[in-house]
Order: C-alpha cells, then structure tokens, then sequence
C-alpha cells in the first residue's frame, strides 16, 4: 500500500475512532454506504471507519453498537477467530443476507460486506482499472450463476459479481451488477492464499489453473 493512501486511513480510523468512543449511542442515520465508489467517508480497505489490520474488537464492537445501519447482530467464535455478523437495517436486503467482521487476536482482520445499492462493473472498473486476476466459479446450491471474484490485492478488496446465464454460457457486460465485497489488509496476489478461509480463493494448487487474466468484456471461462 502506498505510504499516503496508509497515512489516510491511518487519519480516518483515529477520527472515526475517537468519535466513536466518545459516544457509543447513535447520532444519526448513517444512510447507504457507497465508499466503493465514492471513497466516502473512506475507500478501500477501509469501510465506514473500520481498517483491517488497525480497528480493534472494541472499535467494531462500538460501531455495531451505535450505527443506524446496524440491525440483528450475533458474535461466533470457532477455532480462536471470532465473527461478528450483522444484518443491515436498510429495506429490500433479504433475510438470509449477513455482512460479516472477522476479529483476529483482538484485531480487525477482515470483512464482507453486501452492497445496499446499486454497482455495475463498469464502474468499478473506471475507478479502480481491471483487477490483477479474476477467478469464475460456480455458485452453490447447484445454482446456474457464476460467481465472478475480481482481485485488487494492492488495494485490499475483492469485489464479486453475479452473472446468470444466457444462450448456454456467461458473459461479462458493463451492466454486471456486483453484490458483495470482502476488504482485507493489502497484500499481493501471491500470499492471498494466507487468506482462504476468509476470502474467495481457489484451494491449494488449483490457483494456476483457476485464477483468469482481465479480458475485458465478453464470454467467461468456466474451469
């Protein structure tokens, strides 16, 4: 990560943070988050204040206790690592969606986050350029849609696109709606392996063959 996109989150985070324990009860209503895009109030990895590798339990604790967007939240603990999940409070997410942070050693590591509005990957695309690799996999369930997982390690994100099928096969087109994006401490594309169990990665000694070089729109290659 570059040292002035760090030393930025490093500002937002203390901010953030030092309202946050001034006060843990709820202000305001915080409203649609769309920092994917915008990079307000932070761009990734950081997502409404909260920073992989720098937030504290306490910090996401505090949040899910004063933020608005907050509804129904439980903690699980499996293994040493914790998961706080969430559901938000915004009309027209479904039920069985839940946003999730991942607590390690008391720290902030990870999260996934569902998008409560509306982002096509042509815009992620004019924002952030083509990801470093993509991997196309197929939904469980035994569902027909792909699941399209785009990577930006550098900038410690991967944002996930749902692509239904037509005429037999999946295309990648501009109006490609993405539906969910985990953020994570940056890294490089090699040691997002280390990652796995907490972000969509191919399985140990499938990455050659599973990971796809960016070739604009058009047809996927379903491996």
């Amino acid at each position: 990560m570059k040292l002035r996109q760090m030393s930025n989150l490093f500002l937002v985070w203390l901010l953030s943070m030092g309202a946050c324990l001034a006060s843990c009860r709820p202000t305001e209503e915080v409203g649609v988050d769309t920092s994917l895009l915008t990079g307000d109030p932070c761009g990734p990895p950081c997502w409404q204040g909260l920073v992989p590798g720098m937030s504290t339990e306490e910090d996401v604790v505090c949040y899910l206790a004063q933020s608005d967007y907050v509804g129904e939240y439980y903690r699980d603990t499996y293994a040493g690592s914790t998961t706080l999940w969430w559901q938000s409070t915004l009309p027209g997410r479904s039920q069985a969606t839940y946003n999730a942070f991942g607590i390690t050693d008391g720290t902030l590591s990870d999260m996934v986050i569902y998008l409560d509005y509306r982002v096509t990957l042509d815009r992620v695309l004019e924002r952030y350029g083509p990801p470093d690799k993509l991997w196309a996999q197929w939904s469980t369930g035994g569902s027909a849609q792909a699941l399209v997982n785009l990577y930006y390690p550098g900038e410690g994100f991967i944002p996930q696109l749902v692509v239904e099928p037509s005429d037999g096969h999946h295309e990648l087109v501009p109006e490609t709606l993405v539906t969910r994006v985990w953020y994570f401490v940056p890294t490089t594309l090699d040691q997002l392996h280390e990652l796995r169990d907490a972000v969509p990665f191919p399985g140990s000694g499938y990455e050659q063959s599973e990971l796809q070089d960016w070739a604009g729109y058009g047809r996927i290659d379903m491996r």
